[in-house]
């Protein structure tokens, strides 16, 4: 997704160790550098990011109220 300061991209991962899955935000400037990396409880469908406020606005089907928020000031 494509920020006006920034553009983003959801990471879904596995480890050998822990073979449970993780989901992350990853923040890159436009030369391509990492600015953040935000772990995150619910993989988001389809996301948009208010950078104003700097909250993360995402959706899942199998979430039970569809709609996911994340503060990524913290």
């Amino acid at each position: 997704m494509a920020g006006g300061k920034y553009f983003y991209a959801l990471y879904m991962g596995f480890s050998r160790s822990n073979p449970k899955s993780y989901y992350t935000l990853e923040k890159y400037d436009y030369n391509g550098n990492p600015i953040a990396k935000y772990k995150l409880d619910i993989a988001p469908i389809l996301f948009d990011i208010d950078e104003e406020n700097n909250y993360m606005y995402g959706y899942n089907f199998q979430h039970e109220d569809f709609i996911i928020k994340y503060n990524l000031s913290l």
